[in-house]
């Protein structure tokens, strides 16, 4: 897999109105980059990724371990 990196994440973190106890749902994992930020965030909260993709599944795992 090529470099990525998620588009918007800032805005897309003010749109969530992220709380950290809260639940979220990510339904593109692709390379953890939304779901990441969103952990760093939710330290009493919760966090379901999701992808159709088992490659990048198992290289947001690498990523999402060091975010909590």
């Amino acid at each position: 897999m090529g470099y990525h990196y998620s588009v918007l994440l800032n805005e897309t973190m003010e749109v969530l109105d992220i709380h950290p106890d809260g639940i979220y749902v990510d339904l593109t994992l692709g390379r953890g980059g939304t779901s990441s930020a969103i952990l760093e965030r939710i330290p009493d909260g919760h966090l379901y990724s999701f992808d159709m993709d088992q490659e990048a599944i198992d290289e947001s795992e690498k990523r999402l371990e060091k975010a909590g």
